[in-house]
């Protein structure tokens, strides 16, 4: 048999395999949830002129509260600032159907800073933290943080139930290391995936 043939028989038979089994196929599905896309503000017109813009983000302090500069299309960039800051929101959201959050950065050239923390707060106030270290990743290229939702890193506060509920997630927040050294990273989107 020459090598066409084995490849033509071959792909012949991966289409027969997915065409009887559509279920199969349906169920490996990956289910993708925006929470917070980084890369738009909605903005308030009356003609031409902007009225207001409302960041995707409710409130940021410290040494992040006035060095958070937004980049149409590609996100929010905590813009040379110090460890010493966060920033978050309100968001309520049920994340039942979903393994795993996620958050898309891309570290800038100047960053000194050593880890980001991604903060999730359920209904009864139990704040479950991810931590990613950012020392030695690649520099000005899009990388994926994934937080698995049934194994936070810590528990920063407990809430009145014992463990974080996912299905009543109420608020969210990104935070630096509380270390001097200065952040340049690139918030692209909050996000939660299954399976």
């Amino acid at each position: 048999m020459n090598t066409r043939t084995v490849f033509v028989t071959l792909l012949t038979t991966m289409c027969a395999v997915f065409s009887v089994t559509p279920a199969a196929a349906e169920g490996a599905k990956i289910k993708n949830k925006d929470l917070i896309d980084f890369t738009t503000q909605d903005v308030e017109r009356d003609g031409a002129e902007i009225r207001s813009v409302r960041n995707r983000y409710g409130w940021a302090s410290g040494t992040w509260e006035k060095n958070l500069t937004f980049i149409e299309g590609r996100g929010l960039l905590v813009n040379n600032a110090g460890g010493k800051g966060n920033m978050g929101g309100d968001k309520s959201v049920k994340l039942a159907d979903y393994d795993s959050a996620y958050l898309i950065i891309v570290i800038g050239n100047r960053n000194q800073g050593k880890t980001l923390k991604v903060v999730l707060t359920d209904a009864d106030g139990t704040e479950a933290a991810w931590l990613f270290p950012l020392t030695g990743k690649p520099l000005g290229t899009p990388l994926l943080c994934k937080m698995l939702l049934a194994k936070p890193d810590a528990m920063d506060k407990p809430g009145k139930d014992t463990g974080f509920d996912k299905t009543r997630v109420r608020k969210w927040q990104i935070a630096g290391d509380w270390q001097d050294e200065k952040f340049e990273v690139l918030l692209v989107k909050l996000g939660a995936t299954s399976p």
